[in-house]
């Protein structure tokens, strides 16, 4: 089986099995042509496999390893945010619980504040985020102990 690697945004979510909560398929745009599998960028593919529900949501952007499934259907085996997308991509990361207890208004803020730069302001230099308006020494204190 032909592995492939795909960078762009889910464009809609599908269950796939009720019995299962990480069986997906997903409706996903690539951001760039892939020569290997002859993707065409911003040609809308389908993918099925099993996904974390934090990761199979409308308008994340991800990296997908995949493998060709006939010609219609590819099989993804491994999704990441793709965190070089920008700062929509920063706030899904920090949404899915990545830092624990921190809330996504709280993300927002973080984003809202730091931009693209957030996640190594919360890893470098985490006494920073007492800069966001609406952070409080609890979700301070959080950050600094992930």
């Amino acid at each position: 089986m032909e592995r492939i690697l795909l960078k762009g945004t889910v464009s809609a979510v599908m269950k796939q099995d009720s019995e299962s909560p990480i069986s997906h398929t997903i409706y996903f745009i690539p951001s760039e042509k892939n020569l290997q599998g002859g993707i065409d960028r911003g040609k809308t593919v389908t993918l099925s496999g099993f996904m974390s529900p934090v990761l199979a949501r409308p308008g994340m952007p991800l990296c997908l390893t995949a493998a060709l499934n006939g010609s219609v259907t590819l099989l993804f085996l491994k999704a990441t945010i793709d965190l070089s997308a920008g700062g929509n991509a920063v706030l899904f990361y920090l949404s899915t619980g990545a830092i624990a207890n921190l809330t996504v208004p709280a993300a927002m803020r973080i984003v809202k504040r730091f931009g693209r730069d957030s996640l190594q302001v919360l890893d470098e230099h985490p006494d920073k985020i007492a800069e966001v308006p609406g952070i409080g020494p609890s979700a301070k204190t959080r950050v600094e102990q992930n």
